[in-house]
């Protein structure tokens, strides 16, 4: 598992050669944001007319140095995989959703996605319920279920499924040994 901010900046390298000179600048998702479609990448010495990408399906390891990817080929240009083009047309960014529950009451936001290297899925998403619940409680974690119901910029959730929220155990009750 790896958090999806993790991603940003990481560089690409091809198997058993130096890194590239690109940077993950950014993460595509699925219309209904539960996996990792691909990376949206940046080169300092190419110009960003248009965007080019790395399809999730191509990279053959997640290593802490970098994304591994068999060769040049497998970076391509976003309008050469159709799924790539829609989802950068009608882009789902998970990450500052509100979540709400069915009572129209603003539960928190969603600050990270939690990913699992090996397919890309979204497992869960990290949880901001507000700066002093996250300060004395740190973050809360969501498996991602089927009942997430996510619309254009938000999330519903009824009170039963927010039951299902964890604490990542951070926050100042840890930093102390309170509870």
């Amino acid at each position: 598992m790896i958090k999806g901010s993790e991603f940003i900046g990481l560089p690409i390298k091809r198997e058993n050669e130096k890194m590239m000179d690109y940077r993950v600048k950014d993460l595509i998702y699925t219309n209904n944001g539960s996996t990792l479609l691909a990376f949206i990448i940046k080169s300092p010495k190419i110009s960003n007319r248009s965007t080019k990408v790395v399809p999730f399906k191509k990279i053959k390891e997640i290593q802490r140095e970098g994304l591994v990817i068999s060769s040049e080929n497998d970076i391509m240009f976003s309008h050469q995989v159709p799924e790539i083009q829609e989802a950068l047309i009608n882009p789902i960014k998970v990450i500052g959703f509100h979540i709400y529950n069915y009572h129209g009451e603003l539960f928190g936001i969603i600050k990270d996605t939690i990913i699992e290297k090996k397919r890309g899925n979204v497992i869960a998403l990290v949880i901001s319920k507000g700066i002093i619940d996250d300060f004395v409680e740190g973050y809360s974690i969501l498996p991602l279920v089927s009942y997430i119901e996510f619309q254009q910029d938000r999330i519903f959730l009824g009170d039963h499924e927010l039951n299902t929220l964890f604490l990542e155990g951070g926050g100042l009750k840890k930093l102390l040994g309170i509870e």
